[in-house]
């Protein structure tokens, strides 16, 4: 279909002028018919009519992109990893009814450096609570063995290249008491740290007939007051327990007599 530039008005004003009234009545009114049923040309590329009356030529059609053409991928957006942080692992806790070691005047103790053993020393702790060590007097009661080993570390941090330092007990001089359903009741005297199972033993054992070995009870005087700590040691004896509980100088344990039922 051919679009053309055509007016019902511009035929009407083209007519002759010299045409009669009627006539020129009759095709206004035909002029005015037809450009009211004008409608919408289509669309598309058609060709146009220039203003001399010659066809233009229709714009090119846009090519299709060569079937073979390299397709480009859309972009991507890499986003990093979250970076996860491991939650800091929880400290061990010492067993239930552990007692740590802690020197006291009288106590042997050995320090050692693997990396200079020149410098080892073996010394009593004395009633100042103070040892003797290549670096001076050393503070050492009050620690258990491996503070003073943490707090000697520190002090000979800048004296040696390897400042790795052991603390050993050479002896431990203290007195317990017994008292209850063992073999030999009484004062007990140690050069070693002793557990409360090491006691009884000492003591000759428990009273194999009276002696209560799940409800040994030991009495221990802390800052003024009296606590006492029940001990399950017939466990510890069937080896379902494995927890060694620490004495200290002034303990007293007493084991009950059980209830026996005739």
């Amino acid at each position: 279909m051919t679009k053309t530039n055509f007016s019902p008005l511009r035929m009407f004003a083209r007519l002759p002028l010299a045409m009669p009234g009627s006539l020129c009545a009759a095709w206004l009114g035909l002029a005015l018919i037809l450009a009211g049923c004008q409608t919408t040309a289509p669309t598309g590329n058609f060709p146009t009519l220039a203003a001399d009356g010659s066809v233009a030529a229709a714009p090119a059609p846009a090519m299709p992109p060569a079937p073979n053409a390299p397709v480009q991928p859309p972009p991507t957006l890499t986003v990093p990893p979250a970076k996860v942080t491991a939650p800091a692992p929880t400290p061990a806790r010492p067993a239930a009814g552990a007692s740590a070691f802690r020197l006291r005047e009288g106590d042997v103790v050995k320090v050692s450096f693997p990396s200079a053993p020149s410098l080892d020393k073996t010394d009593t702790i004395r009633r100042d609570g103070m040892i003797t060590l290549s670096i001076g007097e050393v503070k050492a009661v009050g620690f258990t063995p491996e503070e003073f080993q943490a707090d000697l570390r520190e002090r000979y941090k800048k004296e040696l290249v390897n400042n790795e330092v052991l603390v050993g007990i050479v002896s431990s001089t203290f007195s317990v008491f017994i008292n209850g359903c063992v073999l030999r009741p009484g004062k007990i005297s140690s050069e070693r740290p002793m557990s409360a199972l090491d006691a009884i033993s000492e003591a000759g054992g428990f009273d194999p007939i009276k002696a209560d070995k799940k409800k040994v009870r030991v009495l221990r005087t802390v800052d003024g007051k009296i606590k006492i700590t029940v001990l399950n040691l017939d466990a510890v004896l069937r080896g379902k327990d494995s927890t060694r509980y620490m004495l200290e100088p002034g303990d007293i344990l007493e084991v009950p007599e059980r209830w026996i039922i005739l």
